[in-house]
Formats: structure tokens, C-alpha cells, sequence
């Protein structure tokens, strides 16, 4: 790799969550790393997001950590379910995804 060149340009048609695979090859990029949240969707069905797929070049996607404090968290989350015995779907961002497990296993 002969250097690195930052770019933050116009976007095309497509949403801030899309790797705009254009931009890149505009300046003969190797490789895209895409920080924040990604749709990491290979086709879209918008056709606005017609280039949300990433084809040609390899993509490193760094989606940054968010910081929750799983004692309150814990604490909310008893008073908001006491009967332990309800079944929970847990969803998360995936800047919240690194502390998944510890969150889990705090509050079950």
C-alpha cells in the first residue's frame, strides 16, 4: 500500500450506513474501512441504496463502542420485568454488541 487518503466527500444516492465503493475507486483505493453503523446489506431493495453493496473492493467496518453501565441497566431492567420467568428477546446496537455477554450474564 503505497499511503492512506482519507476522503470525506459529496455522497452519491447512497445513505451514510452504505460503503460507497465510488468515492473509493474515484481515488484507486485498496481497501474501504467504514466507520459507524453499516446496513452491510449485500443487495438493497431501495432503489435510492442501488449501491449499498460493496462488490469490487475489500471493507473493514469499525462500528465504535458505546458505554452503558450494566448496573443500572440491571436495575431498570428488574423493575421493569420482576417475574423472572417471562421470556426476553435482547437486542442490541452494534456499538453495544462488546458487552453483550457481560450484559447477559448480569441479568440472568
Amino acid at each position: 500500500m503505497a499511503g492512506i487518503s482519507p476522503s470525506w466527500g459529496k455522497r452519491r444516492l447512497t445513505d451514510s450506513c452504505c460503503v460507497d465503493e465510488v468515492a473509493a475507486e474515484h481515488i484507486q483505493a485498496d481497501v474501504v474501512v467504514h466507520y459507524g453503523r453499516a446496513c452491510r446489506s449485500p443487495y438493497s431493495l431501495l432503489a435510492a441504496c442501488a449501491y449499498c453493496r460493496t462488490t469490487r473492493l475489500p471493507v473493514i467496518y469499525v462500528f465504535g463502542r458505546r458505554n452503558v453501565d450494566i448496573d443500572s441497566l440491571g436495575l431498570q431492567f428488574v423493575q421493569a420485568v420482576p417475574d423472572k420467568d417471562t421470556n426476553i428477546l435482547l437486542m442490541c446496537d452494534t456499538s453495544y454488541a462488546y458487552c453483550l455477554g457481560t450484559t447477559i450474564s448480569k441479568l440472568f
